[in-house]
Order: C-alpha cells, then structure tokens, then sequence
C-alpha cells in the first residue's frame, strides 16, 4: 500500500458519517425496505398464482430444428442455467 493511500485511510476512519451519508441511510432503512416489502406482498400472490396456471395447463413447445443447438455441454448441464421445466424445453425432446 502505498503512503499517502495508507494515511488517506486512517484519516477516513476517523471521519463520522456526513449528514449526506446518514441521509441515504435512513432514505434505505424507512423507504426502500418498507417498499420491496410491499412490492413483495402484492406480486408474490399473483406469481404462485401464475406458477400454478403453469402446472395445470403446461405450454406448448414447437420443437424447431434451429433451437437448442448445442456444440458442447455446459458445465451444469444439459439444460440452460436459468432452467425451469414448465417453462423452458426438456433436453431431451
């Protein structure tokens, strides 16, 4: 490390949050939590709904010749990394 970064360092350590920094920090704490909170309570509902539509009803998939072309396997598998079976094909059709 070299000295002036190393100085640049303690002198920050002893520096109390700015009125700047504590702003955002309660900005965080009592605006962003509470609205993911609430965001999170009105789509949680509707996604599970939607995932059990899938499960009753499972889509369609045209196999076409020009998806799903695989030269080499990934290293997690056949199937893509973001892979959920009621939406995404199976390798194996």
């Amino acid at each position: 490390m070299l000295p002036e970064n190393y100085h640049a360092m303690e002198h920050a350590k002893g520096i109390p949050l700015n009125s700047s920094t504590a702003w955002w920090v309660k900005f965080n704490i009592f605006f962003t939590a509470p609205v993911l909170a609430i965001v999170a309570f009105l789509t949680v509902p509707i996604e599970l709904a939607h995932l059990k539509h899938l499960e009753e009803h499972p889509q369609r998939i045209t196999p076409y010749h020009y998806v799903r072309k695989r030269k080499t396997e990934m290293p997690w598998g056949p199937d893509s990394l973001f892979h959920h079976p009621l939406v995404n094909t199976v390798a194996d059709e």
